[in-house]
């Protein structure tokens, strides 16, 4: 049995100009609807945490809109971690003094990890997350980033330590091979770097069920998990119900593992 755990259920919201989207593999995104509605709903039901990704902000050169955000953190309760083509230390604190509670970088330290230590040094390592982005390649976990177009030619433990020596909080490890398909988490995945490091490790890519967070808690020493699809998608047809899980199954989670 795995040590006590303070468990994290993390809905992730990816948004192009400000609309809602959800893809498969990183590709093929269709819209969801209004963010504003879904948010309002992760917040009522008490979700632990929420993201949200800037999917076009990389692509249109221009930061994560603070109007947005600021609109979005006067409506809810719960922390926020933001991501959109953050650049500079500005950046970040112009995100923190917008509403956010945690940075989102990802593409912007490749080759740059001084700009997570930069943050690190004006706003504190524990506003900052890291996202890196895998598919599973002839065997390996190969890194990818600009929306997962891009391969970066570097070991993921390599990266993941300079990651974490540069300053960062947190890292949100998502499978690109299993995100948007509902294939549960990549165990194997969480299992190579499980005791690496001292940060916490998120989760993120295949949740497909309830069970799929206990099977990740179960068998790693991982305890937070990211998923967008399956609080936002429902049924063989996929149609848009924006959901999280009822307080009696946060409740099972809480006795289970704390």
């Amino acid at each position: 049995m795995n040590k006590k755990k303070r468990i994290r259920i993390i809905p992730s919201i990816l948004i192009d100009n400000k609309r809602m989207i959800k893809g498969k593999n990183f590709q093929n995104h269709k819209y969801l609807g209004d963010i504003f509605n879904a948010v309002r709903i992760y917040s009522n039901k008490k979700s632990h945490e929420l993201i949200i990704l800037d999917k076009s902000a990389r692509e249109q050169s221009r930061l994560f809109d603070t109007n947005l955000l600021k609109k979005i953190s006067s409506e809810i309760f719960m922390p926020i971690t933001v991501g959109g083509n953050i650049k500079s230390v500005e950046d970040a604190k112009k995100l923190i003094n917008s509403g956010a509670e945690k940075i989102y970088l990802n593409s912007t330290i490749i080759d740059n990890y001084n700009l997570i230590s930069d943050i690190s040094n004006e706003i504190g390592s524990q506003s900052i997350v890291v996202g890196v982005d895998v598919k599973l390649i002839g065997g390996d976990y190969k890194i990818f980033f600009d929306n997962g177009k891009k391969f970066y030619d570097k070991k993921l433990l390599q990266h993941l330590n300079l990651i974490v020596s540069s300053g960062a909080g947190e890292i949100i490890l998502n499978s690109i091979s299993n995100e948007g398909t509902k294939n549960g988490f990549d165990i194997d995945l969480y299992k190579q770097v499980e005791n690496e490091f001292d940060i916490p490790i998120i989760a993120s890519g295949g949740a497909s069920s309830f069970e799929s967070f206990i099977e990740l808690f179960d068998n790693t020493k991982l305890s937070a998990a990211a998923a967008s699809s399956i609080f936002s998608l429902f049924g063989l047809n996929e149609a848009v119900l924006i959901s999280y899980f009822s307080e009696k199954q946060l409740d099972e989670l809480v006795n289970k593992y704390e």
